[in-house]
């Protein structure tokens, strides 16, 4: 018996089915080490409607060097492949921006080019977005961490829209890019765009609009996608360890997408509102562990300024937890406590995945 997927499959094999378009994605900085694990696994995906778009966003290493000599290896790819180039470095957001603009796919794919993916990625993605008309498909993905560990990324990819977006918004599922196909319009439409003002996180202000215009969302329980977090070099892992720069690239987030749910549904603002109280009471603590009296009293008066509907959420609405945790000496105290208990929270979940 053959599957509706099965079958899908077969006739984008056989020319039978509608191939749509899709362009990949990858952004391009100091990934020497990574580019041809990369490059390889995008070179050599099962679905053959493909473009590849590459930018170079002045990265100063051998990346761009290591990519052309992989390209050489997939001479029926080349006429497929595009590398653009920055003049000067403008961040992760302007590069996505760039990659975005230049697509011509009717979907989108984004992939960073310090992870992999399965060879048959694409193609599972597509047919889930056949069966389903989505405008946006979300699979799983692998993390791998230090030990080596492979970590199951619970992703929601079984949400409908509207809880997708919910979650999205509280954190509670992840925002990132590169689980998901994309329908390009919804970029294009809808004109959005991350913000260079934004150095981390950036995820997190452009998925929860794309997820919002979206008319409906599909997901495959695969796990097709292989996020690196062992790359100490990635912009990512250096702008959430600049404490200055995550305090920032937060406070820019919540304050765009507070405008932007402005005048929707409460029920969205009010997800993004729990969301803040969580970020900015997790920041304050971490900033008071890190001995940063100006950070955390910095993200304390955000912490104030959140709606105090939501403070149970890190049992502020406790007059008790409220004052230790105000008190900087204190909270510098109670840091290494509740981070040891999110591990264990994290570790439970995980393997219940």
């Amino acid at each position: 018996m053959i599957t509706t997927i099965e079958r899908t499959i077969n006739d984008n094999k056989s020319g039978g089915g509608k191939c749509p378009l899709v362009s990949i994605a990858v952004p391009i900085y100091n990934v020497e080490q990574y580019i041809e694990r990369c490059a390889r696994s995008l070179f050599e995906q099962t679905y053959s409607n493909l473009e590849f778009i590459f930018v170079d966003d002045a990265s100063p290493d051998k990346s761009i060097q290591i990519l052309e000599r992989v390209i050489l290896d997939y001479p029926e790819r080349a006429d497929r492949i595009r590398i653009l180039h920055h003049d000067v470095n403008r961040g992760l957001p302007e590069t996505r921006n760039t990659l975005v603009d230049n697509a011509t796919g009717e979907f989108i794919f984004h992939v960073d080019s310090d992870d992999w993916v399965e060879l048959n990625a694409v193609e599972l993605l597509v047919n889930k977005q056949l069966e389903t008309g989505a405008d946006i498909v979300t699979g799983n993905a692998y993390i791998h961490v230090d030990d080596g560990e492979r970590i199951l990324s619970t992703s929601g990819w079984d949400l409908d829209k509207e809880t997708m977006l919910e979650k999205v918004l509280k954190d509670e599922v992840s925002s990132m890019f590169w689980l998901r196909l994309i329908s390009r319009k919804l970029y294009v439409e809808h004109e959005i765009k991350g913000d260079v003002n934004v150095s981390c996180c950036e995820d997190y202000l452009v998925f929860p609009r794309l997820l919002y215009y979206a008319d409906t969302v599909a997901g495959i329980e695969n796990r097709i996608y292989h996020y690196n977090f062992l790359n100490t070099q990635s912009r990512t892992y250096a702008a959430r360890h600049d404490f200055r720069h995550y305090i920032q690239s937060y406070t820019a987030i919540f304050s765009r997408l507070s405008a932007f749910f402005d005048d929707k549904e409460n029920k969205w603002k009010d997800a993004l509102e729990k969301h803040k109280v969580m970020r900015y009471h997790y920041m304050m603590l971490k900033a008071a562990y890190y001995r940063d009296h100006s950070n955390y009293s910095k993200c304390m008066n955000l912490l104030k300024q959140t709606d105090s509907r939501f403070w149970y959420i890190v049992r502020w609405n406790k007059l008790f937890f409220r004052k230790l945790e105000s008190n900087y000496f204190m909270a510098r105290q109670t840091y290494p406590i509740r981070m040891f208990l999110q591990k264990l929270k994290y570790k439970y979940r995980i393997s219940r995945a």
